[in-house]
């Protein structure tokens, strides 16, 4: 990856690139210090850059947290549509999502391509993303614009620990997409998994919640 240019590079105005430096070298009492005599939190510079996203691409969560103190926006939209919710959402790192909920990321933010961040989160995988957003608010329903929940996408790729989670969360099973007109169900009763895979007993426990609750298989697609 290469190196990111100075804070300079992006914002013009001295004030705000001098804020940047300082939240991307994790200097929070600057930080407070430029904040507190009128560098703006929120100042775009070139390229979408803020100085939270700045923080962000140098991997500064003391500079960031500094910067949110002071005002930033984890909300705030770039240019190509992301914000930093929306970044830091698609991450691995969930450190970064949980810092930005708690100064009042969305957790039912879409990013540029119209996904909620939780269908994003399940695509990746990262279950913990997934509890994350779900714990601050996010809609467990919010579909993508295929129409599929996060609990369709994760039945897809067949990630059962993290659909009986869901479930748990009174996820709806027979949500069908529109497009593909596919639902969960159809997954937990048909897929064909490796008897010896840990994600086979977790789709056993899928199907037998959704038989405890009178929902039968669903015909073969």
């Amino acid at each position: 990856m290469p190196a990111l240019p100075p804070a300079s590079h992006f914002f013009p105005d001295a004030a705000t690139a001098r804020l940047a430096d300082a939240a991307g070298r994790g200097d929070a009492v600057a930080v407070r210090q430029l904040a507190a005599a009128g560098a703006d939190p929120n100042a775009g510079g070139t390229e979408g850059m803020t100085p939270l996203l700045f923080a962000i691409a140098s991997n500064s969560k003391p500079g960031a947290k500094a910067l949110l103190e002071a005002g930033a926006d984890p909300n705030r939209r770039a240019r190509d549509g992301e914000s930093a919710l929306t970044m830091v959402a698609s991450g691995t790192d969930t450190d970064w999502l949980r810092l930005l909920l708690a100064f009042g990321g969305d957790p039912n933010a879409r990013n540029s391509i119209g996904e909620p961040v939780l269908v994003n989160a399940g695509l990746r995988r990262n279950a913990d993303a997934v509890r994350i957003l779900l714990d601050a608010g996010a809609d467990i329903e919010a579909t993508d614009e295929s129409g599929s929940t996060v609990t369709l996408v994760l039945a897809r790729m067949n990630q059962f620990h993290v659909v009986a989670y869901l479930l748990g969360r009174n996820a709806d099973a027979l949500h069908r997409s529109p497009v593909s007109e596919d639902t969960a169900a159809d997954y937990i009763f048909h897929s064909v998994l490796d008897p010896s895979s840990p994600l086979s007993d977790w789709q056993r426990r899928c199907r037998q919640y959704l038989q405890s609750r009178g929902i039968a298989a669903p015909p073969p697609r």
